[in-house]
């Protein structure tokens, strides 16, 4: 067959996948993106949805006008987010 080319991971060479790079570079430990809390922003950043109900909880605005929590959350938000490729913290749940 003329210019076939075996399978691979994404944006890997053909042949080659994410199992064979983790062998030869040693077991990868699980990142933020894969975590069930994390919140996809934009461009491989979210926020921890854990570290933000939390958050939200002590700061005690749960009982304002939703105006006022949407301000809170705008101005929490950028000041927490987290790169989604960084190692997974102690919260992490796949």
């Amino acid at each position: 067959m003329m210019g076939y080319e075996p399978n691979s991971d994404y944006n890997l060479p053909p042949g080659c996948f994410d199992g064979d790079i983790d062998r030869h570079f040693g077991e990868r430990g699980p990142k933020c993106a894969e975590c069930r809390h994390m919140v996809e922003c934009c461009c491989d950043y979210g926020v921890c949805g854990l570290e933000f109900d939390r958050a939200f909880v002590e700061d005690g605005e749960a009982e304002e006008e939703p105006a006022f929590v949407a301000a809170w959350a705008l101005d929490w938000i950028p000041n927490h987010m987290r790169d989604m490729q960084e190692a997974a913290c102690d919260m992490f749940c796949g």
